[in-house]
């Protein structure tokens, strides 16, 4: 009697058996950081994770809600933060 010839095996695609990828949530956001202040009394500014803003700006999700000569105040819907040079 002659040997049989083992079946080929079956390969399937991997890809094609698991679910559509998930794609990674977007990465979180920088918490501000308070870069320099520009205390003019008439229009003061800050720069804030490299980017001017002025009272009424936004950062990010941040709205600038004050600017002192030592410190920046940001409001977002949970958190103020009072930002100081360091």
């Amino acid at each position: 009697m002659a040997a049989a010839t083992p079946a080929p095996a079956v390969i399937r695609n991997p890809i094609a058996q698991t679910p559509a990828s998930i794609n990674p949530p977007p990465p979180a956001p920088k918490p501000p950081k308070l870069q320099a202040l520009v205390f003019d009394p008439r229009r003061p500014s800050a720069i804030i994770n490299g980017k001017t803003v002025f009272i009424g700006d936004t950062s990010g999700e941040f709205k600038v809600t004050a600017l002192g000569p030592e410190s920046a105040t940001l409001v977002n819907s949970n958190q103020t933060l009072v930002l100081t040079m360091e």
